[in-house]
């Protein structure tokens, strides 16, 4: 990957993170890396790894091609549940992303049963 496709990545990734109303330290505690790191990756000063995308994806509500694909699709809507961020605790962030990927999984899920001719 070039480093222009690293911008890119770590632009959409502080966007989501935006969107999702999270701050820098409760993703990085929440995925289980430093808050140092993730401000490196949304800079694209750090290469990130594509487990740790998939982590952020996931947590933020997106699919993983949303944030490798050179053109965003406008197709692209994240996963979203109303909440304050700064009300959550430690604990809730679990379940928050828990939710997202339960919901994410069963929309790939969708996707494929209608491909495959099913309904």
């Amino acid at each position: 990957m070039t480093n222009d496709l690293f911008r890119e990545i770590g632009m959409r990734l502080r966007e989501a993170r935006k969107e999702s109303g999270f701050s820098q330290e409760q993703v990085a505690k929440a995925v289980g890396i430093n808050r140092v790191a993730l401000s490196y990756y949304e800079t694209g000063k750090r290469k990130i790894d594509l487990s740790t995308l998939k982590e952020l994806a996931t947590f933020y509500g997106y699919s993983l091609e949303y944030f490798t694909e050179k053109e965003k699709s406008n197709s692209e809507e994240p996963v979203m549940l109303a909440f304050r961020a700064e009300d959550l605790q430690e604990s809730d962030l679990e379940v928050v992303a828990w939710a997202k990927n339960f919901v994410l999984s069963a929309l790939e899920l969708e996707k494929i049963l209608q491909k495959g001719g099913g309904s």
